[in-house]
């Protein structure tokens, strides 16, 4: 069984095509998404100056990746847990990308 890995944000998914991790990422974990991030958000990605399409309702229709959907009622039942719950896998998922990407150059600005 693949470690969950729940993709909260649209960026991290851009990112993640954009690295060449994306691939990676859905063979290693359990990718989920929230179904405004998979229908609404994360479209394409940038390389090379070319826009590519994100194939997400692909995925989802394999099974290889999983839409997430909660209604008022079931976000509301338990507010507490869910903020907590939504930082945490934030934080994962943000912190997953860093494990998985190849060194990249870094601009540091510099202050006279």
């Amino acid at each position: 069984m693949k470690p969950p890995l729940v993709l909260l944000d649209a960026n991290v998914i851009i990112e993640a095509h954009e690295l060449g991790l994306w691939h990676r990422m859905v063979a290693s974990f359990e990718v989920m998404v929230p179904a405004v991030v998979a229908r609404h958000e994360a479209k394409y990605f940038v390389v090379g100056g070319q826009h590519n399409p994100i194939q997400l309702a692909s995925l989802i229709a394999q099974n290889k990746v999983k839409e997430l959907q909660a209604d008022l009622s079931e976000l509301s039942a338990s507010p507490t847990s869910t903020v907590a719950s939504v930082a945490l896998r934030l934080v994962h998922s943000v912190d997953i990308l860093g494990l998985l990407s190849r060194p990249r150059r870094r601009w540091i600005s510099q202050v006279p």
